[in-house]
């Protein structure tokens, strides 16, 4: 962890407690600049891809495809997210 992360989580501890709700947690981002929509979005997209991809019987492309429709981007919009942008 670096030390700007452990600065950013004693903040969260500090500011909503021990054991704050991560909706209160995700307010606090999005409030403070940190998270946006578009942040948001890249972790939601690869957060399906892993839950979608190990849970059916489709291809990585129909996955992509489908993530695609659901969050209004390209395939290979989700292609970029998916590979870090590389």
């Amino acid at each position: 962890m670096t030390t700007v992360q452990r600065k950013m989580i004693e903040d969260l501890r500090a500011t909503l407690g021990e054991q704050a709700d991560p909706a209160a947690v995700g307010e606090r981002l999005y409030e403070s600049g940190v998270m946006d929509d578009i942040m948001a979005r890249r972790y939601v997209v690869k957060l399906e891809f892993v839950l979608r991809y190990g849970t059916n019987e489709k291809s990585a492309r129909r996955t992509h495809e489908d993530i695609a429709n659901d969050y209004g981007l390209t395939r290979t919009g989700v292609r970029f997210i998916l590979s870090d942008g590389k």
